[in-house]
């Protein structure tokens, strides 16, 4: 696989990035800031996480991932496995979620860039854990709503 890969991902403290299909939460700094890295990038979602946003972004080249859909969604193009989406990506690939996707990912990224929202929430499904001393880290903080987000950007060591 690549080493050309950058995952993105926000969370609450607790790890949790999803319950039942949907996000609980909706900042707008966060979206401002996946915004401002996946502009004219290439970005790879699962099936679920393509159908909890519904839409395609205006702003980038969305791959969804898929074994079970037989027709593309509406403005993204459709591979069945991730090593023939990475294929598709002439510099670097954003992994843009579900839970299985950046487990079979975060061993090769080069960068992560989290949002960790400073709360404990419920949910099924989770940022999976890795070895941070294995990246070197620049850290941001905002505060909307009272409640403090943190952008956290990670870049693997050599």
């Amino acid at each position: 696989m690549k080493n050309n890969l950058i995952l993105i991902a926000a969370c609450s403290k607790n790890r949790v990035i999803g319950n039942k299909g949907s996000i609980h939460w909706d900042f707008k700094t966060d979206r401002n800031f996946y915004k401002s890295i996946c502009t004219n990038k290439t970005v790879i979602m699962g099936r679920n996480t393509f159908e909890e946003i519904n839409r395609p972004l205006p702003y980038c080249k969305i791959i969804v991932l898929s074994k079970t859909l037989k027709t593309a969604p509406f403005g993204c193009i459709l591979c069945k496995t991730l090593d023939e989406a990475i294929l598709l990506c002439s510099e670097d690939a954003i992994i843009a979620g579900g839970e299985n996707l950046y487990k079979q990912t975060i061993s090769f990224a080069k960068k992560i860039y989290l949002t960790i929202i400073d709360k404990q929430i419920e949910g099924d499904r989770y940022f999976p854990l890795f070895d941070e001393k294995e990246f070197t880290s620049i850290e941001k903080t905002s505060i909307e709503n009272g409640i403090t987000l943190h952008f956290i950007e990670y870049t693997r060591k050599n």
